[in-house]
Parts: structure tokens; C-alpha cells; sequence
């Protein structure tokens, strides 16, 4: 089941950073469904557990599917089904199956939990018998002793309850270390684990669960395993240590940043209770965020990286001003400086914002071509793309090679594709070895020019444009 804290540990540098999020997102509700990648990595989550709470390898459990029923809701949950279950006829279900490459990922990180356990419990685990492979069935037994402990709610902040997050992997070596380990399944973003807030606020919540106090451990230590990514480290896993100061400092920085959420709470309560009693009516969006901005709420942070998926991104004060000053930055190192261009000092402090700077044009092109659709984006238009020439459809292979040879000369070795992959060339490419005052006629009997899709250009590009009707008419037969 599905579980999560407004202040929710996950998102830990979202509103640590940027405390005016939460605020927003609780006074203008928006929906926010996982995607097809998220959904990916939750059931290979699932995978994970059950592997350790079995003591089984992730191999077990090949070509079985997982499935995440009732996603997005409360009652979100967990189903790995039977060997003899087939893939589900019914549209909408969220179904994975359980292949090679979800295999290779969780068996990365699953062979380092039992390895760990083996090097922090060597009386225990590091015996003759096992041979050169500890076998996976050891984690039944680290869970019975206390020294693994699987998925499980935790909150760094007892005194509150509005934070807090479900942890994957605890090893508890009491009292000299106690580690936290994540796994993260993306390939698109690499997930850092130093300074990583998400993995500290874990962390904490498992060393204050219970009577616990930070003190109990002599050191911590909090782990990312993401193998699926290309820039992942060797095996897939890096790790960070914390020394007890370390994360009493932290949770003090923890305390703060909840404390600032809910001054922008406040804040925004504030202005709409004004706005009710001076106009008569409820705060806008806009004004809520320019409210947040105007007393420090709203913010970039070091480097953007928790904007990417805010919804405000375009429209927050605070990512338009920082985007405003990296655009008007003088890039000569000196104002008298010509040559180069772009002084090295400018370029170390914007290139740690190109990535903002990128997601925020990415959004707002989107944003653009959306009102163009409906003819609310001055300047610009949507207009059908021009398609590549091909061959006209339902022509025989066999036909067209003949005609090739006997009508148009063309030799044989030029037609096809090499033997290892014996398919017929592109029109475009055979149409080379035509003789050239041949082609049109060629071009005219094989080839024609499908229609492309839509793309949003300047109103003076001599394109006709499209309409809304024109382009929901094309789109519903692309769909039927």
C-alpha cells in the first residue's frame, strides 16, 4: 500500500530547498501519476523485497509478471503473480514482466546486501560451508536477527506528522554502523548520493524509530544502488558516511526546513484571507506565487535540480529571474576584454545551470506549441510536417526487384540489403543507381511522400497552417 507524508522524505529536496512548493501544491491541488518509468521501478522494488524476504535470487523469478494494482490511490498495491499467470487482455492494467534486464539490476543489488552482510556479520555469515558464493537465503536469517531489516515506513521527525517516507534496505550492525540502502531503478537521471537529502532524512528516521537516538551508532552510512544507469559507478553502488554530529547537524537543518514550509503555509493563508476581505475573491495562482516570492519562499536553490519537475517551472519568479540573469550575463572576463568571447570564469558559473536552464525552454516550447494548437500563441503556427519518400505500400518484393532489372537497368547487387539482413533497399537509395533521366518515372511508379506530423514554426514560414479540427481529425485516425 502506497504511503506518503505531505513533507515526504522522497521529496525531501524539493521543499527543503524551495518551501513555497508545498504550500502551492496544497492551496492548487494538481495531479501527479506516475509514469511508465516510475511504475518500472516500483515493481522492481516489489522484486527486491520479496527476493530478500525469501532468500531467493531474482532469477527465481524469471519471466513472471508484477503488477501495480489501483496505482496512484491509497489503497496502490503490489501483485507478483503466478508462473502460469498470462499477460491481461483488459487496457489500463500496469503489468511488468519480469526480464532480463530487471533481472541484471536487482540481482546487482541484492548480491550487494548479502555481500555486506557478510562483511559486517563475518562470525555469522563468512563460514567454510557457504564456499566461494554466499548463497541469498542467508538474508532469512539476518531478518530474524534484527541485522536486515526490508521496506519499511520510517519518520525523521517523530514530533511531526506530516513527514517521513517508506526506507528500502536497513543493515543494522549495532552500534557501529547502521546503513541505509536504496535502490533506484532510472536511466535517465542519475541519482547522486552524496549530500543526497532523501537518503539522510532516511536515515535519520531509522536511527530515531522506537526509543532509538542518533547517538546508539558510532557511524552511518547511506547507500544508492542504480546499475541501470550508464554513468553508475562500478557495480552499480556508491555510498556516503555520516557521523553521528554529522546527522544531528542535519536533523537541525531538517527541523528548519520544515519550520520554513510552514511559514509559507502561513504566508499563503495570509493572502488569501486579504484577498477575500479587501476584493472579494480568492487568491489566483499567480498572486500566490508572487507572494511566496516576494518574502523569500520560492527558490532555485545551487543549481535548479529540484525544479525539473515542478509544474510552476515557467511561471515561478524565481526560475524566470534566474533564467533572466544567466541569459544577461557579460561573458568577458574583463570590460575591456574582446577576445575570447566567453571568459572561462562565466562559463564555470553557468554551465552548472544549463540543465535548469534546458528544462526550463523544453517546458516552455511545450507550453507554446499547446496554445498554438489553439491559436492563442502569437507569432507562430502549427503547420504538417513533410514526410520522407518511400516505397508506396503493398508493393511485391519479388515485382519491384524484376522491374528494377528489366525495365530500369539497375544491377542486382545494388537492390537488396547485405545478406546478413536480405531486405529491399530504400527507394531513396535504389533510386541513385537509376539512370537519372529515369528517375521521375521511377520516383512516379515506386515512391510517394507520406505526410508528417505537426511541428510549430513562425508565422511566416510559408507552410499553410493547420487547425485544431484539421489536427484532432488526424490525430483520431492515427489512434484508430
Amino acid at each position: 500500500m502506497a504511503w506518503h507524508a505531505r513533507l515526504s522524505a522522497s521529496h525531501t529536496q524539493d521543499w527543503f530547498n524551495c518551501p513555497g512548493t508545498i504550500a502551492l501544491k496544497e492551496m492548487f491541488p494538481y495531479d501527479d501519476p506516475s509514469g511508465e518509468a516510475a511504475q518500472l521501478g516500483t515493481c522492481a522494488h516489489a522484486l527486491i523485497e520479496r527476493c530478500l524476504e525469501e532468500g531467493v535470487a531474482p532469477e527465481q523469478y524469471r519471466d513472471r509478471l508484477i503488477e501495480i494494482v489501483k496505482p496512484d490511490t491509497p489503497d496502490e498495491d503490489i501483485k507478483i503473480h503466478a508462473k502460469a499467470f498470462k499477460w491481461p487482455k483488459q487496457v489500463g492494467r500496469v503489468v511488468f514482466e519480469v526480464d532480463d534486464e530487471m533481472i541484471d539490476a536487482t540481482t546487482c543489488f541484492i548480491d550487494y546486501v548479502i555481500g555486506r552482510l557478510v562483511e559486517l556479520f563475518p562470525e555469522a555469515y563468512d563460514a567454510p560451508g557457504f564456499g566461494d558464493e554466499v548463497p541469498s537465503s542467508i538474508a532469512i536469517d539476518a531478518v530474524k536477527r534484527g541485522q536486515l531489516k526490508l521496506e519499511g515506513r520510517v519518520n525523521p521527525l517523530p514530533e511531526r506528522d506530516d513527514t517521513g517516507g517508506t526506507a528500502d534496505v536497513t543493515l543494522d550492525a549495532w552500534p557501529a554502523l547502521m546503513e541505509l540502502v536504496a535502490y533506484k531503478n532510472g536511466t535517465g537521471v542519475l541519482v547522486p548520493v552524496w549530500g543526497n537529502l532523501q537518503l539522510k532524512s532516511y536515515t535519520l528516521g531509522r536511527a530515531v524509530e522506537g526509543e532509538g537516538n542518533i547517538r546508539d551508532y558510532a557511524e552511518y552510512r547511506y547507500t544508492i544502488g542504480q546499475p541501470r544507469h550508464h554513468r553508475a559507478p562500478p557495480g552499480g553502488m556508491s555510498w556516503e558516511t555520516q557521523t553521528p554530529a554529522e546527522l544531528e547537524a542535519f536533523r537541525k537543518e531538517l527541523v528548519n526546513a520544515c519550520e520554513r514550509v510552514d511559514q509559507a503555509r502561513e504566508c499563503l493563508a495570509n493572502a488569501a484571507s486579504n484577498m477575500s476581505k479587501v476584493e472579494g475573491r480568492p487568491l489566483t495562482v499567480e498572486e500566490a506565487r508572487q507572494s511566496l516570492f516576494d518574502v523569500g519562499f520560492l527558490s532555485v536553490g545551487d543549481d535548479g535540480s529540484h525544479c525539473n519537475w515542478c509544474p510552476h517551472l515557467n511561471e515561478c519568479p524565481a526560475a524566470l529571474g534566474k533564467v533572466q540573469e544567466v541569459a544577461g550575463i557579460d561573458f568577458a572576463d574583463e570590460a575591456d576584454e574582446i577576445e575570447p568571447p566567453i571568459g572561462p570564469n562565466h562559463l564555470a558559473m553557468i554551465l552548472p545551470w544549463k540543465p535548469f536552464i534546458t528544462k526550463f525552454l523544453n517546458v516552455a516550447a511545450a507550453k507554446a506549441e499547446e496554445l498554438a494548437y489553439k491559436d492563442e500563441m502569437p507569432g507562430f503556427k502549427i503547420v504538417k510536417k513533410g514526410g520522407n519518400r518511400t516505397w508506396k505500400p503493398k508493393l511485391d518484393t519479388a515485382e519491384v526487384k524484376a522491374r528494377l532489372v528489366s525495365h530500369y537497368g539497375v544491377d542486382p547487387a545494388k537492390i537488396m540489403n547485405p545478406a546478413a539482413k536480405p531486405t529491399l533497399r530504400t527507394g531513396p537509395q535504389i533510386e541513385k543507381a537509376v539512370p537519372s533521366k529515369m528517375r521521375a518515372e521511377f520516383g512516379e511508379e515506386f515512391l510517394h511522400k507520406p505526410e508528417g506530423g505537426f511541428t510549430m514554426v513562425p508565422e511566416d514560414d510559408g507552410r499553410e497552417a493547420v487547425s485544431m479540427s484539421q489536427a484532432a481529425d488526424d490525430f483520431g485516425d492515427i489512434e484508430e
